[in-house]
């Protein structure tokens, strides 16, 4: 998973005792207890060799319970530093102000359900994966998960790391095949009613293009026109995501991470989908943005009934933004419901410790 090779490069990067760590976004993709693990794991670390470590983070619980001084950069310039506990109370910049204030748990969530017949049903998925060595067994990586999006609904799910939500994911958008177990979408589909926003924008587009060719392709595959009607559809969703036309004409290792899973999400929001399935779509994202992002995509819903399944280690983000929140483990759902019930009262022991090491990580920053 995503969580496991993030883990494996903070392990390389400690392991060799360097004088300087620079740790760039090391808690992306983890659930808040190995995001715990992992900020206490470079605390020790930087005791004990007494090493200077730079940390790059979006997430600013994790700044403030790892880090002594916070530098605020914004276009490009440093607009403030500080102590985690000044910044935090008495920021200076507007910017670092309005970042504190666009936290997902200041958000309202949800509260009006869709009662609807589902748009999208799994039944009993199942998928297996290669051998372990020593125990000659396969790895389930989803054991007979079932659920339901209906039109104009976003489920949210979460889950520990390496629990199988993008595998899930994968099984959803007809991208892998299921071993066991049925995907069925309602009524007549065109081949591109679920697009798939992935956890790594960088592996979604082609290095040697540019970004506007990658962006007009699906529209040459669908054979919708491409061309100046393509460039018009995509074009007029960069605004509401934050993006300048101009990035279109770049490669992209010249945007960022955040960049780039933004016009994925334009990519496939052009193509006038039922569904989109969005594994993290907001793990490279400031506050600021990360708002932007969902409130577009909470836009598109209300004006053409999208569905989404929101795949997201952030218990706020998923209850502000989801009407309904599964939770998986091992492979299996473990439990599913209004989200902000399943948010603040789970009923699984899943559920229950993801809340609590999640309650526990703010708490430590505040």
């Amino acid at each position: 998973s995503g969580g496991m090779k993030q883990r494996a490069l903070a392990a390389i990067g400690i392991a060799g005792r360097p004088s300087l760590l620079i740790a760039d976004e090391p808690t992306k993709g983890l659930d808040a207890r190995l995001r715990g693990q992992i900020v206490a794991t470079l605390r020790a670390a930087r005791a004990a060799s007494q090493a200077a470590m730079i940390v790059i983070t979006h997430d600013l619980d994790v700044a403030f319970s790892l880090c002594d001084r916070v530098a605020v950069m914004r276009r490009g310039r440093i607009v403030e530093q500080g102590t985690p506990g000044r910044l935090a109370t008495v920021p200076r910049a507007p910017y670092t102000g309005r970042l504190i204030a666009a936290q997902p748990s200041a958000m309202p969530p949800l509260r009006a359900t869709v009662d609807r017949p589902p748009l999208l049903t799994a039944t009993g998925l199942t998928k297996r994966f290669g051998r372990r060595r020593l125990r000659g067994t396969p790895v389930r990586a989803v054991d007979a998960a079932s659920l339901a999006v209906a039109p104009g609904e976003t489920l949210g799910l979460t889950g520990p790391s390496g629990c199988g939500k993008s595998t899930l994911a994968r099984l959803l958008a007809g991208l892998i095949g299921a071993d066991r177990g049925s995907v069925a979408l309602a009524g007549p589909s065109n081949g591109r009613d679920v697009q798939m926003l992935f956890q790594h924008p960088e592996a979604a587009f082609d290095p040697r293009w540019r970004l506007g060719d990658s962006l007009l392709e699906p529209w040459r595959m669908h054979r919708l026109g491409g061309g100046a009607a393509g460039r018009k559809a995509v074009t007029a969703l960069l605004g509401g995501l934050g993006l300048d036309e101009g990035l279109l004409k770049r490669f992209p290792h010249q945007v960022s991470g955040g960049q780039l899973q933004r016009l994925a999400l334009a990519r496939a929001l052009s193509l006038s989908p039922r569904m989109i399935v969005l594994d993290e779509p907001t793990s490279m994202l400031d506050a600021l943005v990360q708002a932007q992002v969902m409130d577009a995509l909470r836009a598109a819903q209300i004006e053409t009934g999208l569905a989404y399944l929101f795949i997201t280690h952030d218990l706020d983000l998923a209850a502000a933004y989801s009407h309904r929140l599964a939770i998986m483990h091992d492979g299996r759902i473990a439990e599913t419901g209004p989200a902000p019930q399943v948010r603040l009262n789970p009923s699984s022991e899943t559920g229950r410790r993801l809340r609590t090491a999640f309650e526990a990580g703010r708490a430590h920053a505040a």
